[in-house]
């Protein structure tokens, strides 16, 4: 009799070189794609370089080797792959890395085959239940300590009834605070007394349970209203998905109509506001207490950031099964989609409204920076437009509090840097944190304020925008006047030559030789006022 072969097992401590063809070329087939918010490039940026070592495991000529795989009509996410698994890692690492990516798809696909035999309830001495993931087994592993929240480093022992964090009474000199709300790590196992107690119910508005926090007595301090979360189904009929703006990982954004009241000569009255209600995802036990650590954070920080160039924070809710933030609403969306339209023929932004974007911009940054705060997460996505098109900046779920005696050079570090790629300052993929990875980034926005070309284009080579133009000009610094975008009209003579130089200055290798956003600001004033003279 011919005895069936048993196919091999798949553990999280398989080597990911014996995995299936078909589970690498679905992964590569995901990150490939030209287009997608995430791409193979922040894939091999989150690779580490080794065990304990938060660098990126892939240097600037690595990446590019990559690209050329890719111009050749080759896959450059095998490649990596092919090149990861030498250092032997298994596919609890591959699934560490798509969880910083929160790749949820390619993380479901792959705990799909993933077998977890009986004998690991001996290996970790619970027989009364299956470990939930095998980062509680000792194994040889380039993520040998499960991935931490950088906030939880500095949290309080005890913060009972979500009182102020310690971290917001500024002493005279303490370690950056960072939160991260859409990047958010599970809390680690070794602090169960910070973990609430979980209570599944469902409710009138929802089809699935929802987490039940421990929140009904929030004391917030902070600018921003409180607002019953009954009040915000109501603006948002019930969370209706005709009024769905967005929707995230960790949350979905809702358009409402808030009524407010108002002083006018005649006495008072109500005016209807438009708001985006941003409602945040709680029915994932693990990523719940990180979420609520961020809403605590936005509350009671971003709500006291006044300034025409930041998105305000009108107000929160904590009385209901979901945290709610309420935000003023954008109009004419971001400066992405505006230059993406603009690429596209169906809208213009002429060199005035340029210039002026990025003026507001810088003024929102540098007045951030004065406010002893790092945004982290500058790029042009994040800068939203009003009815004026005047700029806001937005998305600070990156942020970081310094104390107000540190100075534009004050860095440290991190062992988790997080950040989109494109933007991400060359100190930045190796953990450091300063007010310099802000400038940098914004000089990105700048070289996207005057080519009009997207960050990242797969048809070009090399793709990076900072790298196309900078290998474009090499040799020929007048060939810079090429990449000025005739969508936006005439440029001035001296103006575009200007801005590009602005943006080289931002874009400097080292971040002390970076110029601060007050500076930036001050030239853009300057570009501005070239623009507005009469020719």
């Amino acid at each position: 009799m011919m005895l069936s072969r048993q196919p091999n097992q798949i553990t999280p401590q398989t080597y990911i070189r014996k995995l299936p063809y078909s589970i690498m070329r679905s992964i590569a087939s995901a990150l490939d794609l030209p287009g997608t918010a995430t791409n193979w490039k922040d894939f091999a940026q989150k690779i580490p370089r080794g065990i304990g070592i938060a660098e990126s495991k892939y240097t600037a000529h690595q990446m590019r080797v990559f690209e050329a795989i890719l111009n050749k009509g080759n896959s450059p996410t095998l490649a990596i792959m092919d090149d990861w698994s030498t250092s032997n890692a298994t596919v609890q690492d591959l699934l560490d890395v798509l969880h910083s990516l929160e790749l949820y798809s390619l993380i479901q696909m792959l705990e799909g085959v993933i077998q977890r035999p009986p004998d690991y309830q001996t290996i970790v001495g619970q027989p009364s239940h299956m470990p939930s993931t095998a980062q509680s087994i000792n194994r040889p592993s380039m993520y040998p300590i499960q991935a931490q929240p950088y906030y939880s480093q500095f949290r309080p022992a005890s913060m009972s009834n979500l009182q102020t964090p310690s971290y917001m009474a500024q002493p005279s000199y303490q370690r950056p605070i960072e939160a991260q709300s859409f990047s958010i790590s599970p809390m680690p196992p070794s602090i169960p007394e910070r973990r609430p107690v979980y209570q599944r119910q469902p409710t009138e508005h929802e089809s699935l349970p929802v987490l039940s926090l421990p929140i009904e007595n929030l004391q917030l301090d902070g600018s921003a209203t409180s607002y019953p979360y009954s009040k915000l189904c109501e603006l948002t009929s019930n969370f209706s998905d005709d009024l769905k703006l967005g929707e995230g990982a960790f949350g979905s954004v809702f358009k409402g109509k808030l009524s407010c009241p108002a002083q006018t000569k005649g006495g008072k009255c109500t005016e209807t506001t438009e708001v985006a209600i941003k409602r945040l995802k709680l029915d994932t036990p693990e990523f719940a207490q990180a979420i609520l650590e961020q809403f605590k954070k936005e509350v009671h920080l971003i709500s006291d950031l006044q300034h025409d160039n930041i998105l305000p924070l009108m107000g929160y809710s904590c009385d209901g099964p979901e945290l709610c933030l309420v935000y003023e609403f954008m109009y004419n969306d971001s400066l992405s989609s505006n230059l993406d339209a603009c690429r596209n023929g169906m809208k213009i932004l002429t060199v005035s409204q340029r210039l002026e974007i990025g003026r507001g911009s810088a003024a929102g940054i540098a007045y951030m920076h004065d406010k002893v705060v790092i945004h982290r997460d500058i790029k042009s996505s994040n800068i939203l437009l009003d009815s004026n098109m005047q700029p806001r900046i937005s998305d600070f779920g990156l942020i970081r509090s310094t104390s107000n005696t540190q100075t534009s050079r004050t860095s440290t570090n991190t062992a988790h840097p997080i950040g989109t790629w494109v933007y991400m300052s060359p100190e930045a993929c190796k953990g450091t944190v300063s007010y310099a990875m802000d400038v940098y980034s914004f000089g990105v926005v700048l070289l996207e304020l005057l080519t009009g070309e997207a960050v990242v284009d797969e048809s070009r080579n090399p793709s990076h925008l900072t790298m196309y133009v900078e290998e474009s000009v090499e040799n020929d610094e007048r060939a810079i006047e090429s990449f000025f975008d005739q969508h936006a009209g005439i440029w001035k003579p001296g103006v575009g030559e200007q801005l590009y130089e602005l943006s080289n200055e931002c874009l400097e290798y080292k971040r002390t030789k970076r110029p601060i956003m007050k500076k930036v600001l001050a030239r853009l004033e300057e570009l501005c006022a070239m623009v507005q003279l009469p020719a």
